[in-house]
């Protein structure tokens, strides 16, 4: 499974980007996070669907009252697969 997420919220200065890479490292998840220069935070994840639910608990669990909003781009499955999980620089 590949999922596309943008998060909003206060998701920018709280640590969102490294919590996401070491999350998704101890589930064994491929894909990237990043910063957006409107304030949201860009995140590519592929996985087993089991450990991406997992990961996305384990984030929200972190988070909780930090994310207003998740959406889901229709998109993932044209983005690249990736062999690990990486930051990659703002855009």
């Amino acid at each position: 499974m590949k999922y596309h997420i943008f998060f909003s919220g206060r998701v920018q200065g709280v640590g969102f980007r490294y919590s996401c890479q070491e999350i998704a490292r101890r589930w064994g998840l491929n894909g990237w996070v990043r910063n957006r220069r409107d304030g949201r935070v860009e995140l590519f994840i592929e996985g087993s669907s089991t450990d991406i639910s997992g990961f996305l608990s384990d984030l929200e669990r972190r988070f909780l009252g930090y994310v207003s909003n998740m959406e889901y781009k229709d998109d993932a499955e044209d983005i690249p697969s990736q062999m690990s999980f990486h930051i990659l620089p703002t855009e």
